[in-house]
């Protein structure tokens, strides 16, 4: 029973193809391709839960492997349970059954589309650390609600000397 619901209930997670199965990189996305992504963030923005802010933002990452996650923040009246949209939609891609794949660190994520009201808006520096977990060489576009003021900038460029995975082999090795 539990089967049928889910299997009913299930959504279907918005993927871009590229000819020949070829895996997207943050320097082969064209304008198409970034368009889709401003898209469905925008979408993902209007289920922003932000009662207290009224900052309402939304984020669609893309994998490699053409799958867009989007998701939205949430506001919580005690502030530190706040989550920004970013990290809630890298948690929607690590948990989707709908991907096929493993989730792994490096290179999964190749880019993340922003979506926030007067624009301009880049990652916090707690969403800048969780999505350097998955690649520092992400592009990150960050744009207004109307697409009107579109910047782009790859992670390493907003996070330099960022630290992730790599520094702690680092450290293993000299133990």
């Amino acid at each position: 029973m539990l089967k049928q619901w889910a299997k009913k209930n299930q959504t279907t997670i918005p993927k871009i193809y590229l000819p020949n199965n070829k895996k997207l990189t943050p320097d082969n996305l064209d304008d198409s391709i970034k368009e889709r992504l401003i898209l469905e963030a925008q979408r993902a923005r209007t289920f922003a839960y932000a009662p207290y802010s009224e900052f309402h933002v939304g984020a669609a990452i893309l994998t490699k492997d053409g799958y867009i996650y989007s998701a939205a923040n949430f506001e919580n009246a005690a502030y530190g349970n706040t989550i920004c949209a970013e990290r809630c939609a890298i948690a929607k891609a690590i948990s989707s059954e709908n991907r096929g794949v493993s989730f792994q660190q490096n290179a999964d994520i190749v880019a993340i589309a922003i979506v926030i009201r007067g624009g301009g808006g880049s990652p916090c520096g707690n969403c800048r650390q969780a999505l350097n977990e998955f690649n520092p060489d992400m592009l990150v576009i960050m744009s207004d609600i109307d697409a009107e003021n579109i910047i782009e900038k790859h992670l390493y460029e907003l996070l330099p000397m960022g630290f992730g995975p790599a520094n702690l082999d680092k450290a293993k090795a000299l133990e």
